[in-house]
């Protein structure tokens, strides 16, 4: 934080820098308080209630949260860093949906987020976000999660989740005839157990020992053996 904004005569700027600092020093209920006072006296700042939306996630208050983004965003601020929040705290809460929507959006901001399009593959074909015991529908969602998890190892492509996600997505999809032939028509090849095992061999190369990998590795060539 600038020196000048903890010494300086205006009190917005030194009620924001001490929020600035608590922030950093994750004091999340001082760091609001300080905050709340800022937003009394510029209440035309976004500034103040963005970084209340970041104290609240560090204290999991999730509807604060998301209310805190949303009221910055009211006041004229849109970024992909509060609108990728946002959607961790509306997945938190079991509102996939909504957070989908919100990882749209980030995304629109900042196509080239490896953690945003991670996130939304993990929440279109990992069942992520959705409250216990929710059904996940095969309504082209997997597919979507593919994609998404291909846009993160274009950038990261040593990314071991995506890779192990992607190879235990192509593997449900394996189980519905729907869906593969949905995957097929957007280009995918058909021999998609396959694909999912050499995903997964690709994340054990990058972490090897990690025994999810290594029983989804298991679960694959047993479903391969006995569709052969």
């Amino acid at each position: 934080m600038d020196e000048s904004r903890r010494t300086s005569p205006d009190p917005f700027e030194r009620a924001y820098a001490e929020g600035c600092d608590l922030f950093n020093a994750r004091q999340f209920e001082e760091a609001v308080a300080a905050f709340a006072r800022a937003a009394v006296l510029r209440p035309a700042d976004f500034r103040p209630w963005e970084m209340t939306g970041c104290c609240f996630g560090g204290l999991a208050r999730w509807e604060e949260c998301v209310a805190a983004f949303e009221r910055s965003r009211s006041l004229g601020h849109e970024c992909q860093h509060c609108w990728y929040n946002r959607s961790l705290a509306l997945c938190r809460l079991h509102r996939a949906e909504e957070a989908l929507r919100a990882l749209d959006r980030s995304l629109e901001l900042d196509p080239n987020n490896p953690a945003a399009w991670y996130d939304r593959g993990i929440i279109l074909g990992m069942g992520h976000g959705r409250a216990p015991g929710e059904m996940e529908p095969f309504d082209g969602r997997h597919e979507r999660a593919v994609a998404a998890f291909d846009r993160v190892l274009a950038l990261q492509p040593d990314h071991y989740g995506a890779w192990y996600c992607k190879a235990y997505t192509l593997y449900k999809i394996s189980h519905s005839w729907s869906a593969m032939q949905g995957l097929i028509t957007a280009g995918s090849p058909p021999d998609i157990p396959q694909q999912a095992l050499a995903c997964v061999e690709r994340a054990i190369a990058i972490q090897p020992g990690r025994p999810e990998a290594e029983e989804l590795r298991e679960d694959i060539r047993a479903w391969i053996a006995e569709s052969a």
